[in-house]
């Protein structure tokens, strides 16, 4: 119940923000708010890293609007709700609608028609790293943002052991186990967006910064990106 609450508290939140903003984000803006995504290996806990980011911003750095984490869940269900949806889609100037339009007619021209049907996650994503303030979890967010100037993208990766404890831990599953979810999920849930942009996720020319976990704690990894963030110019604290 506590993740659902979240979830939904995070959503309202964001959803007055989207109704205050309506037709003032453009698209590709150098002056709009900074955002984050984060890729990651199975098993990284690349979503506790975005939680201890947003935290630090908005508890200690008190930033405004605060930072929402998204990841599979949160933007699946902003895609489910026409209301929420809408909210969000209102937020962008007819600039940035002819932007939008524009970036699928030059990107996706060349992928077979199947792969339209991932126009709408996309669509989202680009909106949400455009408003700013999102810290973007999975779903090959790095490579749907790459031509917005404020993002900040970051690779999570660990060793094998690493990737089976914290697996263990939060499953709370026997190594035996965790190795076969290791295993079986890898980068599955984008496989078929990886196959249609043809990106190797590992090529490190298309992040900011790639972090080898595997002896650093939620904590310091959070700290290692902030400080990347911060010296980038993306964010001043």
């Amino acid at each position: 119940m506590k993740e659902i609450f979240s979830m939904d508290s995070a959503l309202s939140y964001q959803e007055r923000n989207w109704k205050l903003r309506k037709k003032t984000v453009d698209m590709g803006a150098k002056k709009s708010l900074p955002f984050l995504t984060i890729s990651r290996e199975y098993g990284c806990l690349g979503y506790s890293v975005g939680e201890a980011i947003a935290r630090i911003f908005n508890t200690e750095y008190r930033h405004d609007p605060m930072w929402t984490v998204y990841d599979r869940a949160i933007i699946d269900h902003l895609m489910k709700d026409m209301n929420i949806s809408f909210e969000l889609a209102e937020t962008l100037t007819d600039k940035a609608r002819n932007a939008m339009d524009y970036f699928f007619k030059t990107s996706f021209r060349k992928y077979p028609p199947e792969a339209m049907v991932y126009r709408k996650l996309v669509e989202t994503i680009r909106i949400l790293a455009a408003n700013g303030h999102a810290i973007i979890i999975g779903r090959v967010g790095n490579v749907i943002t790459s031509d917005l100037p404020q993002g900040y993208h970051v690779r999570l990766f660990a060793s094998a052991e690493k990737k089976v404890e914290n697996i263990c831990n939060q499953f709370k599953v026997k190594k035996s186990e965790a190795r076969d979810i290791l295993a079986k999920k890898g980068e599955v849930r984008e496989q078929f967006l990886l196959k249609h942009l043809t990106v190797d996720l590992n090529d490190p020319s298309i992040y900011n910064i790639m972090i080898n976990t595997t002896d650093l704690t939620i904590e310091d990894t959070a700290s290692f990106i902030i400080k990347g963030m911060e010296n980038s110019g993306i964010i001043k604290l």
